[in-house]
């Protein structure tokens, strides 16, 4: 099979963060060439989101995918974390009939196919990073390290997210990498368009969760953060939990009888009415980035849980605007938080949104740059 362009990233698993990912980049390349491919997690519901789009399940490539350019599309798709050996979440995915699946075809049925990440490369003329994330590599010198980095050099096109991202591509031998913010803030939304944040203090609190399973101490946070929702709902707090990813989010979505939660479901929801529905809150506790980077859109000042390193940076990006709970997780600390950000709310979001505008411009000006490269491509 040939393409014009393949579009390489972590799509298809229901993930509110990547979909909106997937949606950006598919726009902004259909202004340059309609016969794209996405090679990422086959779903029905993609074509939902992007009518008519080709896509190919990354876990079963059964032969090349040859592309005059191949793409990958934002996100952090190149990193080693430790796992833990026990998961809160154990038991709920234990009888969950779809993880089963996923995991029977990861770990056996993935043997018999093109591995999809870096072995895909071979079949591309040409090779562009966009608004991507690394790390951390938990393992020292890891295989996945070594050809992360051996895919970097030979990339022409390389853009980074973040300064760790930066730094790292250096080292790899890219001499001139595109130092980008995450490329949502070049997400188009008719509500977003027309949407101004005009809270003038913190009332209601939107809490977006997430699964943990690795072993840096991250997933210490579950059980304090109910505790201190229920502190805050007893201070006058209006508390709304919000879900990005139900499938991979096991322990929380089990909580979903329980807590008050909004749940993104790509089957049914459309980007706008999920937006409208978290827009309601004036403060973000977030422990997904792109909660992060959705909070910023929103002009809401945020408070990163921090469960991995890509969130710090993300809190201290906006520092003036929001701040980063780590782990021992004390609940004091994060109470003092919250009430920090609640004086000069309004100015806060006024900062907030001054640096939101400036990453949309650089977002906006790194896919002017990818166009112009693509254009010039033989």
């Amino acid at each position: 099979m040939e393409t014009n362009i393949v579009i390489r990233g972590g799509y298809g698993f229901g993930n509110f963060g990547d979909d909106a990912l997937m949606y950006t980049i598919v726009k902004e390349l259909n202004e340059v060439s309609t016969d794209i491919v996405l090679l990422c997690q086959s779903a029905s519901y993609i074509n939902n989101i992007l009518p008519g789009v080709k896509v190919m399940d990354y876990h079963k490539l059964k032969e090349p995918v040859n592309s005059k350019l191949l793409v990958y599309g934002g996100g952090t798709q190149f990193y080693q974390f430790k796992k833990n050996t026990f998961s809160k979440g154990l038991k709920d995915k234990i009888f969950n009939l779809s993880h089963i699946k996923n995991y029977i075809d990861k770990r056996i049925v993935k043997k018999n196919f093109i591995e999809n990440k870096f072995q895909i490369s071979n079949y591309a003329s040409h090779i562009a990073l966009v608004g991507v994330g690394v790390g951390p590599f938990d393992i020292e010198n890891s295989t996945i390290e070594k050809k992360t980095g051996e895919l970097f050099a030979k990339a022409e096109f390389v853009g980074v997210r973040d300064e760790f991202a930066l730094r790292k591509s250096r080292e790899w031998g890219v001499k001139k990498p595109i130092l980008s913010p995450d490329i949502c803030y070049s997400f188009k939304s008719h509500f977003l368009d027309s949407y101004t944040n005009e809270a003038k203090e913190i009332k209601k609190i939107g809490v977006i969760v997430r699964d943990w399973n690795y072993a840096n101490g991250g997933g210490e946070y579950y059980e304090k953060l109910q505790h201190a929702t229920e502190k805050l709902k007893k201070d006058g707090y209006e508390i709304k939990y919000i879900l990005f990813d139900a499938e991979s989010d096991s322990y929380w979505y089990s909580k979903k009888d329980k807590l008050d939660m909004i749940i993104w479901n790509p089957e049914k929801d459309k980007f706008d009415s999920f937006l409208e529905d978290i827009s309601k809150c004036d403060l973000f506790i977030t422990a997904r980035f792109h909660g992060a980077i959705f909070a910023s859109l929103l002009n809401t000042p945020f408070i990163t849980i921090e469960v991995e390193q890509k969130l710090k940076f993300i809190s201290e990006t906006y520092s003036e605007s929001s701040y980063s709970w780590g782990n021992p997780f004390d609940l004091e600390d994060l109470y003092s938080k919250i009430s920090l950000l609640n004086e000069n709310y309004v100015q806060r979001k006024t900062y907030l949104t001054q640096k939101m505008l400036e990453f949309k411009t650089l977002s906006d000006q790194m896919f002017l740059k990818l166009k112009e490269y693509y254009n010039q491509l033989q």
